[in-house]
């Protein structure tokens, strides 16, 4: 596993320059956040990590396999949970044995081991979106990229997705990029968080956060000063 290093990064559509002479490294094994407004080019930078679009510059780092968690959870309806599960383990383990405890473990880790026959039409948004994370963690990839994975769903689903997400990363020890606009979920789950701003947009802050993750809570006193500083900055407009 390697620290995925972006050195000097252009991307344009259009003519209109989203990121220019762009700069960032993802620590191997850590969490990284990338912060911001919506529309800032958040979802560009985890693009290009991702493979998903071009770009000038340099991308060093990135792994064969990626994992991806987005706002849709795009689980085929034709397949049952655990059919969901498989179906994207099946070009990297042949054997279906060790796929199906692979799925097990990742079910039970999300507490829908009961739902293993379950099609996603019979699941709850917050449900769902369990097993796209527990499915982006079984895939025998280095790199998670998640793109505003908490987004839509409500305070309790959300809390419960957060420490579903965190038990799993504890156990799997992957890289991971998180973009999104909300600061609760940057600062409880973050190891680095770099704020995202500009036209074209650039890195205006960065915040690295030491205290386990697994324990945070917005009112400890780390956690509620960066919670504060990152506050203000989007209060001044970033």
């Amino acid at each position: 596993m390697k620290d995925i290093v972006l050195k000097n990064v252009k991307k344009s559509y259009q003519g209109n320059t989203v990121i220019e002479n762009f700069d960032m490294m993802l620590e191997a094994g850590k969490i990284t956040c990338l912060l911001g407004v919506s529309g800032v080019g958040k979802s560009t930078v985890l693009n290009i990590i991702g493979g998903l679009t071009t770009a000038e510059g340099s991308v060093a780092g990135i792994p064969e396999s990626i994992s991806y968690v987005f706002q849709e959870t795009n689980l085929a309806p034709n397949l049952t949970v655990s059919g969901n599960l498989d179906f994207v383990l099946r070009a990297k383990i042949k054997s279906k044995e060790e796929r199906g405890k692979m799925i097990a473990e990742v079910l039970e880790a999300v507490g829908l081991i009961e739902y293993a026959d379950s099609y996603p039409c019979q699941l709850s948004i917050g449900m769902a979106q369990r097993i796209s994370m527990a499915r982006a963690f079984a895939y025998p990839s280095e790199l998670i990229l998640m793109d505003e994975p908490f987004r839509g769903l409500d305070i309790a689903n959300k809390s419960k997705l957060i420490d579903y997400f965190l038990a799993l990363w504890q156990k799997k020890g992957k890289t991971v990029l998180l973009v999104t606009h909300n600061i609760d979920e940057a600062v409880l789950l973050s190891d680095r968080i770099f704020m995202l701003s500009g036209k074209p947009a650039k890195i205006t802050a960065q915040f690295n956060l030491s205290s386990d993750k697994t324990c945070r809570k917005l009112s400890d006193q780390d956690i509620s000063e960066v919670f504060a500083k990152i506050y203000d900055t989007f209060a001044v407009g970033i």
